[in-house]
């Protein structure tokens, strides 16, 4: 039995607890540089706390992150350097108005590329916290136009008459999902950077996109995606996950966070508590993740644990039901959950950062709530930040966009108001969203004439390393009798034809070949035409992006032949679709770097030295390649 010693224990132990405790806090906070050092660039498998990939249950996962939490956070001197900045902010908690509280909580979309009108209204009247920039509501352009909206809506947010920074936040993921294109670095898809086996490209892909971000005002990226892709028929997350392991997503997720939080861009991992196994995109329905604690602990959570455990400030919610953790509420998103927000996020796991759900104008939330009762049901649950993305402009139409918000905002002011919500509640929220903003600097990290040289002509370096990343990434997943290429007999490359860049590259590097174009979901004559275009040839190649939501290209593989070699330029999970073709390739996405080296592949002039970072059944699991001598 342990028995706790007596206050008036003699001094000789007094002294000897002293000597422990200080020998372990010159651990904690004077940790050797080689040790940090190691601590940054884990085995995967250690990733949140763990030495091994063998599972375990809740509870030892949640004391291991708690533990390997302490030590990082120790090592993260940063976070002491923040902190009378912080509490300066936290302190104009005391003079704003209930309103002006209120409107911090927002993170909302308005139509247009320029400062006036509606999102004049939101900043100036509702004191809304942040915007999102995004693509399908006009607000995105060259870098210059993005440069001057950020300007305006930064010279525009003023709080009891002082400026206070606005959160503006844009989707930069890279690979599918990039609302910055015209201008800017594209980065290969998460998936691709992973395939690479190096977390320091996400490290370095990060730095390059906070760069770019921050030259032009944008403060906050919803990056980068935790999500653990373990449905291959995921409908959303696929290429945007790092992969199919917890250990494996959680390295790459850690390198990404530490990357943004060392140039001063407030990163975000998503979607919490893991949308990677979802098999309905939530921007349409209401997924559905029938797991229990265990699962979540061994598979969704880990990457959230590395996050968190590096300082990052936002975790984004998913709007994804949880079941097993909700029996009484089976239908319940995790977004409006309590028990999962609060509960499991907050109280569990510490987190201390912000809690940002997805957008609420999402099909799982919209289809279920009305916009007033889940902005609120959100807020209860334990969210700081109310998002609302462009998701009813991409779908075809505003659907008073910038009224629902308002009337989100005002369900919550009188929520406060009439004691539904507690003001104290309200105050939690708004003093972390101001420490947050402390750190928040126009341009933090980049010279003033490296800014202007960006929006002026984007990075050329950037886009470079974004091709050499993509190239790295490339995967032979099988190979067999189909190299050499013969010199003199006919090569057919069918693929789809908005490819561009991949018909540039044959033209360029392999002019003989005969490049066969066809529609993204092939239908009877493309088929026809490529089987026709195939007959003589020596060597044939087809090129497919999604074989599961394009049928057709399956149906075209199929027809040319078990002599067709397949480049799967999506997802690498169209592979196992072809077990015995000479030879397949994953891209993991048509990034213009991958594709580019495609022609000297087959020519045996490129040697890939990509690994899968997915399980491909049949084929190979993570870590596999076949790659050529």
């Amino acid at each position: 039995m342990i028995r706790i010693q007596p206050r008036c224990e003699t001094g000789s132990r007094r002294i000897a607890f002293h000597r422990v405790l200080a020998a372990f806090l010159c651990l904690l906070f004077l940790w050797p540089a080689g040790l940090v050092a190691q601590s940054t660039a884990m085995d995967p498998r250690e990733e949140g706390g763990l030495r091994s990939g063998k599972a375990t249950t809740f509870e030892e996962m949640l004391h291991r992150h708690r533990l390997q939490r302490l030590k990082e956070h120790a090592l993260l001197t940063s976070e002491r350097a923040w902190k009378a900045r912080e509490d300066h902010f936290a302190a104009r908690l005391s003079g704003m108005s209930l309103r002006e509280k209120v409107g911090q909580v927002f993170m909302v979309t308005f139509p247009g590329d320029v400062y006036t009108g509606d999102v004049a209204d939101l900043v100036e009247n509702w004191k809304v916290g942040g915007v999102m920039l995004y693509g399908a509501a006009g607000n995105v352009g060259s870098p210059r136009q993005v440069k001057r909206l950020t300007d305006a809506l930064r010279d525009h947010a003023l709080v009891g008459g002082k400026p206070l920074p606005l959160f503006i936040s844009v989707d930069q993921e890279g690979g599918p999902v990039a609302r910055l294109r015209d201008g800017f670095t594209v980065f290969p898809s998460a998936m691709s950077i992973a395939a690479t086996g190096s977390p320091e490209n996400a490290a370095l892909a990060a730095r390059l996109t906070a760069r770019e971000l921050l030259a032009v005002g944008v403060n906050v990226n919803f990056a980068p995606v935790a999500d653990v892709n373990t449905n291959p028929d995921n409908p959303i997350i696929g290429l945007r996950s790092y992969g199919s392991s917890p250990y494996l997503v959680a390295a790459f997720v850690r390198a990404a966070v530490r990357a943004y939080g060392e140039m001063g861009l407030l990163a975000t991992a998503k979607h919490f508590p893991g949308h990677g196994e979802a098999d309905i995109d939530s921007h349409l329905d209401l997924p559905v993740l029938d797991v229990d604690r265990d699962r979540l602990a061994n598979i969704e959570l880990p990457p959230f644990f590395a996050a968190e455990q590096q300082g990052v400030p936002m975790i984004m919610t998913a709007h994804i039901a949880l079941p097993k953790l909700h029996p009484e509420s089976p239908d319940l998103p995790a977004t409006l959950s309590h028990r999962v927000l609060t509960g499991l996020l907050r109280e569990q796991m510490e987190f201390p950062g912000l809690i940002v759900t997805d957008s609420m104008f999402m099909g799982a939330i919209m289809q279920r709530y009305g916009v007033e009762e889940a902005a609120l049901t959100a807020f209860e649950a334990g969210a700081d930040i109310l998002l609302y993305g462009a998701d009813l402009y991409a779908r075809g139409g505003d659907g008073d966009t910038v009224a629902l918000q308002k009337q989100a905002m005002e369900a919550l002011y009188q929520a406060v108001r009439s004691g539904r919500i507690p003001a104290k509640r309200l105050d939690e929220s708004v003093e972390r969203i101001l420490r947050a903003k402390a750190r928040i600097a126009p341009g933090l990290h980049i010279p003033e004439d490296d800014r202007y040289a960006l929006i002026a002509a984007g990075d050329v370096s950037a886009v470079v390393t974004a091709e050499r990343m993509a190239a790295e990434g490339v995967t032979i997943v099988r190979h067999q009798d189909f190299f050499p290429l013969p010199e003199d007999g006919a090569l057919v490359v069918v693929y789809p034809r908005e490819l561009s860049a991949l018909a540039d590259a044959f033209r360029v590097r392999l002019p003989w070949a005969r490049l066969v174009p066809v529609e993204r979901d092939p239908g009877e004559e493309d088929v026809v035409r490529a089987v026709n275009a195939a007959k003589n040839a020596v060597r044939v190649v087809a090129v497919v992006t999604d074989c599961r939501k394009f049928s057709g290209q399956e149906r075209l593989v199929r027809a040319l032949g078990e002599r067709a070699a397949v480049v799967a330029a999506g997802l690498p999970y169209d592979l196992a679709l072809f077990p015995s073709a000479p030879l397949l390739v994953a891209t993991y996405g048509p990034h213009p770097g991958a594709l580019a080296v495609l022609p000297r592949l087959l020519e045996g002039e490129f040697k890939p030295r990509g690994t899968l970072p997915v399980e491909l059944p049949g084929l190979g699991g993570i870590g596999f390649s076949d790659s050529l001598p």
